[in-house]
């Protein structure tokens, strides 16, 4: 990696971002019809906003560390400003989750269970992670089961 996109790539904490893909979004619901659809209209405003980002699911049971229904979003290839997209993704999700619905939004450095954790940053209720799959042991703080 060339000095300026290392430098960057360390904006966030001071962390050294995977430049491939520096972010991930996980929006998680419940098997309540009024959560999925707040998830899906969430979605579906962030597909309009987003376009080029790559979106995963939904995934209607847990996968990996991720203990309940979710989808997610990746700034993958597509994110030419990391910086302003982070900024702008993390305001809109703000003004955008009147549900209350569980956001995760991760950086990428390659630790993954401190991105999944002390690097994270969350938007409605914490969801406690299963931290095997990352490499870690047993859970992440957080609600066990979401309403």
């Amino acid at each position: 990696m060339s000095q300026a996109a290392n430098s960057t790539a360390r904006w966030y904490k001071g962390l050294t971002l995977n430049p491939r893909n520096p972010f991930d979004v996980h929006v998680y619901y419940t098997h309540t019809p009024q959560y999925k659809q707040a998830s899906m209209e969430l979605r579906e405003k962030m597909l309009a906003r987003w376009p080029g980002f790559w979106y995963g699911g939904p995934y209607d049971d847990p996968i990996g560390p991720h203990p309940t229904p979710m989808w997610s979003l990746n700034f993958k290839d597509n994110s030419k400003d990391p910086q302003k997209d982070w900024t702008e993704m993390t305001e809109f999700l703000q003004a955008n989750n009147p549900a209350g619905l569980s956001i995760l939004v991760h950086p990428n450095t390659g630790d993954e269970v401190a991105d999944h954790t002390t690097n994270s940053v969350w938007f409605g209720p914490k969801v406690s992670l299963f931290l095997r799959p990352l490499g870690g042991q047993g859970r992440s703080e957080g609600l066990t089961e979401l309403p």
